[in-house]
């Protein structure tokens, strides 16, 4: 009690008020500075303190939208971080182990959700609905390589796995002609028993990150073990848990224009990973720089293509449920096309200088400074499929 005593000495009644609806052990400084801000957004706004105080003692789901201003970049500081609205206030009122926009979605009578890039958003973390993470089905792998042959994927391939994707980075790829996609890959007329289940399983390290200047690697790996992780340009001990700080990282060859960028890195990335799905959000003042062949094959794209991701944008990067589609109809054309399929587990993200196709720098080691990210989840289950299949028939070499 002491504490809440000493934080209520410096905060106004209408702040008091909302802290005792907080929840979990959030920082309080933070907690408090957080609701100030959403205090001078409300007070002028007719009994708006009041609803909310009423929504957080009703948790009415039908209650009236509470809104704030847009800022420019969609987003609010709050001391030294950086967040979008709903999510701070779903975080505080709600769910106080919520780490991204990615883990909720408004309800359909929301007038004001964030997803509608509106000049007001609304923050009633009553109109907003955790969505449950979905793990990928297990791929199945025929037991004997003659059923392999003659029957089993003829099966599979007629339950109507699709190859093709709609465009457009925002969208939600449907699945059509396919049976039980919740759980697992099988056609209806076979036995379960002809097959060996190969499940997706989560890696402790969902990620390792490499950081380069140019051809060169700088610093040692940071292998990721927490769901959201930040990446930024600021010189924050590396041994802060969920942050890669590239401004501690020395190089004494470092050249002026990779001095420059790293200086303009600021508040960098931030990537959150939800069974399998990776996103990146962009929260410095530059673009930033993505190629990833999962996200180019589920889109449509060039597998080699390179997406430009603006400031404040949030983009996802690897698609698990359509990985899951993508192996198990690989599995059909053996060993080798399987282990192509590891290059999909492969991401590359330079900040504000592009390579590529309409830029100077043709190749990714041209950057200044580019991260690599090697997904360990979906390597690992890549992993193990082939070692359920079986060595090759023909040995692989860096030849083949």
């Amino acid at each position: 009690m002491p504490s809440l005593y000493k934080l209520f000495g410096g905060s106004n009644s209408a702040v008091k008020k909302l802290l005792l609806w907080r929840q979990g052990d959030e920082d309080e400084r933070w907690a408090e500075k957080a609701l100030e801000s959403l205090i001078k957004k409300l007070k002028n706004q007719t009994d708006a303190i009041t609803c909310l105080e009423n929504v957080l003692f009703s948790k009415n789901s039908q209650s009236p939208c509470i809104t704030i201003p847009r800022s420019l970049d969609g987003r609010l500081q709050i001391l030294h971080r950086k967040g979008l609205p709903h999510v701070i206030y779903c975080r505080i009122f709600r769910w106080p182990d919520l780490q991204s926009q990615h883990e909720i979605r408004s309800l359909d009578h929301c007038q004001f959700s964030f997803s509608k890039s509106l000049s007001e958003v609304c923050i009633n973390p009553y109109h907003y609905e955790r969505i449950e993470a979905s793990v990928p089905p297990p791929v199945l792998i025929p037991r004997t390589s003659e059923y392999c042959q003659n029957k089993a994927f003829n099966g599979l391939n007629n339950i109507g796995f699709q190859s093709q994707f709609i465009n457009g980075i925002n969208n939600t790829v449907p699945y059509s002609n396919t049976t039980n996609l919740g759980h697992i890959y099988i056609p209806e007329n076979n036995s379960s028993s002809v097959y060996a289940a190969v499940p997706f399983v989560d890696d402790k390290n969902w990620c390792i990150i490499s950081y380069f200047e140019l051809m060169n690697q700088i610093g040692e790996i940071f292998k990721a073990n927490t769901q959201a992780i930040i990446v930024d340009g600021y010189a924050n001990p590396i041994t802060t848990t969920g942050r890669f700080s590239l401004g501690a990282l020395s190089n004494v060859r470092r050249t002026p224009e990779s001095d420059a960028v790293l200086g303009h890195i600021g508040g960098g990335i931030q990537l959150f990973y939800n069974s399998g799905d990776v996103f990146v959000e962009n929260v410095s003042s530059s673009s930033i720089f993505i190629q990833s062949v999962n996200l180019n094959c589920v889109k449509g794209f060039h597998s080699r293509a390179v997406v430009r991701v603006s400031t404040g944008t949030s983009i996802q990067v690897f698609y698990a449920s359509e990985f899951a589609q993508i192996l198990a109809n690989k599995i059909s054309f053996g060993y080798q096309s399987v282990n192509e399929l590891t290059k999909q587990c492969d991401i590359y993200i330079s900040f504000i200088k592009g390579w590529g196709t309409g830029y100077s720098r043709q190749d990714l080691t041209m950057c200044p400074c580019w991260l690599s990210m090697r997904l360990c989840t979906p390597l690992s289950w890549v992993d193990r499929v082939l070692s359920s299949i079986g060595s090759p028939k023909d040995p692989i070499s860096s030849y083949t």
